[in-house]
């Protein structure tokens, strides 16, 4: 199976200077949207804009992450799977990097996917006919 990422617009709005009650001090506050649709609001500490907008790039490209990976998982499930990374196509599993294979083509790595298929289904064979 090989999965391909999707990609996700993702935009910082309503970044803005304020001071909310119990305050001393001016913060400010910025909403984080992915494909045009509101996540969440999150506040910076920092008193310089520029220090605030690199903390809001970090934070945004963090939830993205977390974002891309939950809908990995629920695309492939609990299978292995190739996904091209890093300029090689790799075997993941949940997720992770299953195994230090990297191959520049696909079809090389979908015949060492299937053949590690093949090895766990024999495999699990073997173990329910010994028992």
């Amino acid at each position: 199976m090989f999965y391909e990422p999707a990609t996700i617009k993702s935009e910082i709005r309503n970044l803005k200077q304020s001071r909310p009650d119990g305050y001393s001090q001016d913060i400010f506050t910025y909403d984080i949207y992915f494909d045009d649709q509101f996540h969440s609001s999150h506040h910076s500490y920092f008193l310089d804009r520029e220090a605030a907008i690199n903390e809001a790039k970090k934070q945004g490209n963090f939830i993205r992450e977390k974002i891309l990976l939950e809908r990995e998982l629920a695309a492939v499930g609990d299978k292995r799977y190739i996904k091209f990374e890093d300029s090689y196509y790799q075997i993941f599993h949940k997720g992770k990097l299953y195994c230090c294979f990297h191959s520049t083509s696909l079809d090389e790595a979908k015949q060492y996917l299937e053949k590690l298929d093949f090895e766990d289904n024999r495999n699990l064979y073997y173990l329910h006919t010994s028992l």
